[in-house]
């Protein structure tokens, strides 16, 4: 399947400045965006556009659209576009290859297994 995932989902974890990419990412991440955008409009219960982490050349960004008028109020969303965009961006690089996805993904898992162990969380 072709598309982005963010490695972490802890902040400060140094797996969490990768994003995962493969080929034919843009236009399946630009159609969902799309989809997701359509499906907002037609509930009338707002839309979210937030920007996530950048490289030199790209933003990644996701597309929220609430599930209920509760849930848009718990987001602090109206009925029209609402852009959020962190002050600081992550960084963010482009991983080609699958092997170098594992061992980044290896490296998080084995940091937050030290961290949850250190916190008891």
């Amino acid at each position: 399947m072709n598309q982005a995932i963010p490695a972490a989902a802890k902040a400060g974890s140094s797996a969490r400045e990768r994003v995962r990419r493969r080929s034919g990412f843009v236009q399946v991440g630009l159609a969902e965006a799309s989809q997701r955008y359509t499906e907002g409009l037609k509930r009338c219960l707002g839309i979210l556009l937030q920007a996530i982490c950048t490289t030199p050349t790209e933003t990644t960004a996701s597309v929220y659209v609430p599930t209920d008028s509760t849930d848009a109020q718990y987001h602090l969303m109206g009925r029209g576009l609402k852009l959020s965009c962190p002050t600081s961006m992550l960084p963010a690089s482009i991983v080609y290859h699958p092997l170098q996805w594992d061992l980044l993904a290896a490296d998080f898992r084995f940091r937050f297994e030290i961290m949850r162990q250190a916190y008891d969380l």
